[in-house]
């Protein structure tokens, strides 16, 4: 089994749209996947869990998972909460 953890700094801030959008991308993976703010892990795919802990853009957290496709979740994940949201300018 696979495991990894990488800390990024979040670059966009999770309504309720983009928090259904990153569960559903969280669910894609079979790992068990993780996320850190300060003491308090919640899990990814777990949007009641999400909005407990406020994701916005500049505060640091840190990705985990762990399964057979680790690697790939942590890295989706990494791209989509590292890239600011669309604007609709």
């Amino acid at each position: 089994m696979e495991e990894v953890q990488k800390e990024i700094q979040c670059k966009r801030t999770l309504d309720q749209a983009t928090t259904i959008a990153f569960c559903q991308l969280a669910g894609q993976y079979l790992s068990d996947v993780k996320i850190r703010r300060g003491s308090f892990t919640v899990d990814a795919k777990s949007m009641m869990g999400l909005m407990a802990i406020p994701i916005k853009d500049g505060v640091s957290l840190t990705i985990e998972a762990s399964g057979t496709d680790a690697e790939e979740a942590v890295s989706a994940i990494e791209e989509f909460l590292g890239q600011p949201a669309a604007s609709n300018v």
